[in-house]
């Protein structure tokens, strides 16, 4: 029988994304992971994962227990972070959040700035080349794909990191859109080994019109990328 530390270790503040920004990383191992855990961490396991396997109920209270951490170091305690009907967190009010996972390691990213409209983090480990081939046209289009190509950095990667971008734009973008939006809606304009800018290729709300850029933040890792955005 595992102990919660078997399955959650390694937590700490995330970097810091912005001054008014709070920010919590855990590592956490799926192979140890018990439904029990959900009591422990006073967390509500919500019908949807009932069904749910292992690995998809370990990187949900993972990524919630980064987000009590970071609603804790605001003074919201024991907060349930229920999920919205396009599968959105749903903040107190007058937070604004994001919360990422891949595999073994989550992030939350929240504020209470009257200022931040969105905030939007992303973490994905890198495609193989049978996985790129597959995606690559659900994500980018031919002058994107030119684009990527010209990099010295290998496609894979960057493909991945522009697929993390465009989530975290879509997260970001949410709270203001309300609706689902694709991955071609938004194109790539340039990219190097720090940013990732997307232009919109439609107007999203009266607001949020075709033309907006958006310049997203990547961060590298040995197996992984991350990418955030906060929207003002």
């Amino acid at each position: 029988m595992f102990q919660l530390t078997d399955y959650i270790h390694s937590t700490e503040p995330y970097q810091k994304i912005a001054n008014d920004t709070i920010a919590f990383t855990c590592q956490f191992n799926p192979a140890h992971y018990q439904d029990s855990f959900f009591q422990q961490l006073v967390i509500s396991q919500p019908l949807s994962l009932s069904n749910a396997v292992t690995k998809r109920k370990a990187e949900f209270l993972a990524g919630r227990y980064c987000a009590q951490l970071a609603l804790k170091k605001l003074g919201v305690i024991n907060h349930q972070i229920n999920i919205g009907e396009q599968r959105e967190p749903l903040w107190p009010e007058g937070i604004k959040g994001s919360i990422t996972h891949n595999e073994s390691c989550a992030i939350c990213v929240i504020t209470d700035s009257s200022t931040v409209r969105g905030i939007g983090v992303d973490i994905e480990s890198y495609v193989n080349d049978e996985q790129a081939e597959e995606m690559t046209d659900l994500i980018i289009n031919e002058e994107e794909k030119k684009l990527i190509k010209q990099s010295s950095i290998p496609f894979t990667e960057l493909l991945t990191c522009v697929f993390s971008a465009k989530e975290s734009l879509f997260k970001a973008l949410f709270p203001s859109v309300n609706r689902y939006f694709d991955f071609l809606n938004a194109q790539v304009v340039s990219i190097d080994s720090n940013t990732v800018t997307l232009i919109l290729l439609q107007s999203l709300t009266s607001e949020i019109k075709k033309g907006t850029q958006y310049q997203i933040t990547c961060h590298y890792r040995t197996d992984n990328v991350t990418t955030w955005l906060i929207v003002r």
